[in-house]
């Protein structure tokens, strides 16, 4: 099942719950995820997939950039035993559908260079960089 979260406290759950399957070291520390929890219950938007009993992953992303109609994807993570099992593309093409029904035109996100497996994934779903020292990815809605 994939919903939206909009309470603070399960969006920090969600967070916790996957702290282990974040690529950045930095990410993981707890006090890091609830300043990020607060960030997304304030402005962004937050899906949650799920199966019966687990979190399978997340994305958390702005839609709300009327000047640029820019939308930005602050955070995408499937846990790493529901990896290859499409979850990442459903949550990315949600995220891209809303965006677009907030006006958006196009979407960005950044991504560090060493994480291959992770620009091999946006590079799929037709994101690319912006120049080639940028860690920012772009894809026109």
């Amino acid at each position: 099942m994939i919903r939206q979260v909009k309470d603070h406290i399960e969006i920090e759950k969600i967070l916790l719950s996957c702290k282990d399957d974040f690529y950045s070291d930095e990410v993981k520390r707890e006090s890091v995820l609830q300043e990020l929890a607060g960030k997304y219950y304030n402005s962004a938007i937050f899906i949650v997939a799920e199966d019966v009993l687990n979190i399978c992953g997340f994305i958390a992303f702005y839609a709300n950039n009327l000047n640029t109609c820019q939308a930005f994807i602050s955070s995408i993570v499937v846990r790493r035993k529901y990896q290859h099992m499409g979850i990442g593309k459903q949550l990315l093409k949600l995220a891209e559908d809303i965006s677009l029904a907030h006006g958006m035109k196009t979407i960005a996100l950044e991504v560090d260079k060493t994480n291959q497996k992770a620009i091999d994934f946006y590079t799929k779903h037709n994101y690319v960089f912006i120049s080639p020292d940028s860690k920012t990815m772009l894809k026109k809605l």
